[in-house]
């Protein structure tokens, strides 16, 4: 099978400015990188905050759709990954099986999902991370990145 999510893979460079944050505060710079391991993808960002402060998150990920453990601790004990299409890559976090998780402010959560979706060119990739707080409440935070091109 050819690997549809090939164009997803490299490093990429957030776009300053280009973040919209229903919740939290946007970071200021950060990189985001996917590289794949036999048959996970191993995500990772690195991401300046606004105090300055730097933060580094990593997690792998299978994309066929099956969920897989994953230590997030109060939030997800699983992950899902999926390829919608070559340029659609989405991640669903799960809790006890079931897409329940609880944040540290006690709220409860139905989901959280996380949508990659690649230009036509494949030179930028947009981010959206939605939480869903209620039935009808959800949260989206939204971040660019362009294609960091190693020659």
């Amino acid at each position: 099978m050819e690997k549809i999510f090939k164009q997803f893979l490299g490093k990429w460079s957030l776009i300053k400015g280009s973040c919209v944050y229903e919740q939290g505060a946007p970071p200021v710079d950060g990189h985001y990188q996917i590289t794949q391991k036999t048959k996970d993808l191993l995500f990772q960002m690195v991401w300046l905050d606004n105090t300055g402060e730097r933060h580094d998150f990593i997690f792998k990920s299978r994309p066929d759709s099956l969920a897989i453990p994953f230590m997030g601790g109060d939030l997800a004990d699983s992950l899902s990954t999926t390829i919608v299409s070559e340029r659609e890559l989405n991640t669903i976090a799960y809790k006890n099986h079931i897409k329940v998780m609880e944040v540290k402010r006690n709220l409860s959560i139905k989901v959280m999902e996380v949508k990659r979706n690649l230009s036509n060119s494949f030179n930028q990739m947009t981010i959206s991370q939605t939480v869903f707080v209620s039935e009808k409440d959800k949260l989206t935070n939204w971040s660019s990145y362009s294609k960091v091109i190693i020659h």
